[in-house]
């Protein structure tokens, strides 16, 4: 069963243990013979569900769901960064185990509303030859935390930019030689 993780910001991210994932055999493309599989981190959406309401997730209320895929490729990691469906907002990065996207979206922590980004995740990774390694969901609910008040009403003021000598004795010869006086 997935277990809630959080941090200081309000994240939840539910990483399922190795059992619980379902593997979906993909269907080969004509001519290929090797058998791969989609592996499926939201298998269990009902326990995701009870997991986030646990959590303290309002059904009605908007939360942030990401799903993040690997790509062994570069070219296929960004043909389907530059190709993702308007829907999502993706992030591209690198890390240790390959090619990563993050794509995110608003939905609420419900059944329903889970089981269509599994469905479109579930594509996207097919359509991409990509691997499904986790899903998170963030609450957009939550209150800000101490840091969060603290940096908001902060107002970071730049002194006014000053020029170094060697920089107005720079300008005062090039006035000159444009025929200013310095």
């Amino acid at each position: 069963m997935p277990s809630p993780r959080s941090d200081d910001r309000g994240v939840h991210a539910y990483f399922p243990e190795p059992e619980a994932f379902s593997v979906i055999p993909r269907t080969p493309e004509s001519g290929e013979t090797a058998c791969v599989t989609v592996v499926d981190p939201m298998s269990d959406i009902t326990s995701i569900v009870e997991d986030a309401l646990g959590a303290g997730l309002d059904p009605r209320q908007l939360a942030f769901v990401s799903v993040h895929m690997r790509f062994a490729e570069r070219a296929s990691w960004e043909h389907a960064a530059k190709t993702a469906v308007p829907a999502w907002e993706v992030a591209a990065y690198s890390a240790t185990q390959g090619h990563m996207l993050r794509l995110s979206r608003k939905a609420h922590p419900t059944a329903r509303s889970l089981a269509k980004v599994r469905s479109d995740a579930l594509r996207f990774a097919d359509a991409n030859g990509a691997d499904w390694v986790s899903m998170s969901i963030e609450d957009l609910q939550q209150a800000p935390t101490s840091w969060q008040t603290l940096t908001s009403q902060a107002e970071i003021r730049l002194p006014e930019p000053r020029t170094s000598p060697e920089a107005e004795a720079d300008v005062e010869a090039l006035m000159m030689q444009q025929g200013g006086t310095a």
